[in-house]
């Protein structure tokens, strides 16, 4: 209502994104300039019950312009913000109110303000029209963590109706040949994956597996081209980090792995280090699957060939990763990370022997904690893995192994009959078993150096998990955690007592439910299964 004190006087576009409105007639400057349509001016009347308890509006049903049909709401009885509950009968005003508190509970309270998003989840809330299964999807990600985290056990059942209703409007626009591939659908499949990881509404890991499934299946429909977009890109870049997670936990390689996947959406953009990051996990995930591939060979020469196969491209991968640290060096100004005492308290922590962590890590934001986690728990895997190829090389180098009649082309630390070795020369009439003919082992390849990398990571466990980092610092930590997990579990120790009662702290503090417990005591994500990567154990 026009003059009332108090009262936006912007275009209906302007109030629902909640930003200053040039009040020019008859389209305002900001929605010519983000190229949205200018809803005026109009408002309509709303008629309030002064002697209702709540002064609820009562008749006011203001319609989303990009809706089709109205959907249940949110009873104002079920929430606890007295602000939410004064307009809980407007569809779009409620939407909007519950958006704004999941993004306050979603990311760190000192970078949810940056110009460059922290999360893929800015530029999603701000699309003017997102369509009604990306709508649908949002309200009931917003309902769920709104609900964990402000013990409002209400919110969590309403969260399921929209996430039903969100369900069949995603199936509905990909059967839409307008909608299929457009990128809020594939956000909205995204939103739904995060659903599954925070709610967990089946008490099993299966929805979010299929989720998960569901839109690698669309990124790939999709093809590499169809990221060109601001939101496109930035979804594509997070499920490339999802997907490398992924795959280095499933030990295989997918499309991801294929060189355009790594280079066509980034024609006329420049990558970040953390998706060079994520070019190296991709290549780490294809060792893995070399090196399982290892276990069905029946022939010795073949096996013994596939070996110093993959020895020679952790090699080489070693030699990338140092490469690319070189160059987060310079990104990243110094000091990256520094010590601060530990003011966190733990069970594993004892009088006798004191926290096991006194000092924790301190990073100048969440994102570069980010990066440098995944890169020590990459580290970890690799020299890990090299380390028992090396071995298994040793064992094998006991027993004499037939000559190699068609040595494999990245052959290059061995000799082989009728070639010359590039190394040393010479030619051979069975493969050499002489062990100072392989890369020799380096200070990287004791397991002191993965117990470095591995405190590393749990020191920065207490920044991650503040308060201040929000949900999405609990997301961020899982897969660097338990890599420390594992790498702790080679020696029984403090440290992995420790580890361990963090992890299941971040279900209860984060909400994030997929890797918490069901009614039985089982775990949703069997986690300690897991985190042996399908039974391989990496340390003797």
């Amino acid at each position: 209502m026009v003059g009332v004190a108090g009262k936006s006087k912007g275009c209906n576009t302007c109030r629902m994104r909640k930003i200053r409105c040039d009040l020019k007639r008859p389209e305002c400057g900001q929605c010519l300039k983000s190229s949205r349509t200018c809803l005026g001016y109009r408002r309509e009347t709303v008629f309030l019950n002064q002697s209702s308890r709540n002064n609820l509006v009562i008749n006011a049903e203001r319609s989303r312009p990009t809706m089709t049909k109205a959907t249940p709401q949110p009873r104002a009885d079920l929430i606890q913000d007295p602000q939410l509950s004064a307009r809980i009968d407007d569809r779009h005003a409620s939407h909007e109110l519950f958006i704004g508190k999941l993004m306050h509970l979603y990311l760190p309270s000192s970078e949810s303000a940056g110009k460059v998003p922290l999360s893929w989840l800015q530029l999603v809330v701000d699309l003017a029209a997102p369509g009604e299964a990306l709508y649908c999807a949002l309200s009931a990600l917003s309902l769920a963590i709104v609900g964990r985290c402000t013990k409002n056990s209400r919110l969590p059942m309403e969260s399921l109706e929209k996430y039903g209703q969100a369900l069949r409007e995603l199936q509905r626009a990909l059967w839409d040949e307008d909608w299929m591939y457009r990128d809020e659908t594939l956000a909205a499949s995204m939103v739904l994956c995060l659903y599954e990881v925070y709610e967990c509404p089946s008490n099993t890991v299966h929805g979010w597996i299929s989720h998960s499934e569901g839109t690698a299946r669309l990124v790939q429909l999709r093809g590499p081209r169809m990221y060109a977009s601001r939101l496109g890109h930035e979804l594509y870049k997070e499920f490339r980090g999802t997907c490398m997670v992924h795959n280095i936990t499933t030990r295989k390689s997918t499309f991801i792995n294929e060189p355009q996947w790594s280079t066509i959406p980034w024609e006329g953009r420049s990558k970040t280090i953390d998706q060079k990051l994520y070019d190296l996990g991709a290549e780490l995930s294809s060792i893995l699957k070399s090196s399982d591939m290892i276990e069905s060979m029946q022939d010795p020469q073949e096996v013994f060939a596939a070996r110093l196969s993959v020895r020679n491209k952790c090699g080489k991968l070693d030699q990338s990763l140092e490469l690319w640290y070189e160059e987060l060096q310079h990104e990243i100004p110094a000091p990256q990370y520094w010590p601060e005492l530990s003011t966190i308290d733990n069970p594993a922590d004892d009088q006798e022997h004191g926290k096991v962590f006194p000092v924790c890590f301190k990073f100048s934001s969440l994102r570069n904690a980010k990066v440098l986690m995944n890169y020590w728990a990459l580290s970890i895997m690799l020299h890990s893995t090299d380390l028992l190829t090396y071995r298994a090389l040793q064992e094998q180098s006991k027993r004499e192994v037939p000559r190699l009649e068609h040595p494999p082309d990245d052959w290059c630390h061995s000799c082989v009959s009728g070639r010359v070795c590039r190394h040393c020369g010479s030619e051979a009439n069975k493969v050499s078993h002489d062990m100072s003919c392989l890369p020799p082992l380096t200070w990287k390849h004791d397991h002191r150096y993965f117990q470095i990398l591995a405190d590393n990571i749990a020191q920065s466990m207490e920044y991650c998990l503040s308060r201040d980092m929000g949900t999405l610092g609990g997301q961020w930590v899982l897969f660097p955690l338990r890599v420390a997990i594992q790498s702790y579990s080679h020696s029984p120790c403090r440290k992995l007592s420790w580890a361990k009662v963090i992890h299941e702290k971040i279900p209860v503090e984060k909400g994030i439910r997929l890797f918490s417990r069901d009614p039985d005591g089982q775990q949703r994500l069997d986690y300690y299964k897991a985190v042996k990567w399908k039974g391989r154990v990496w340390f003797d």
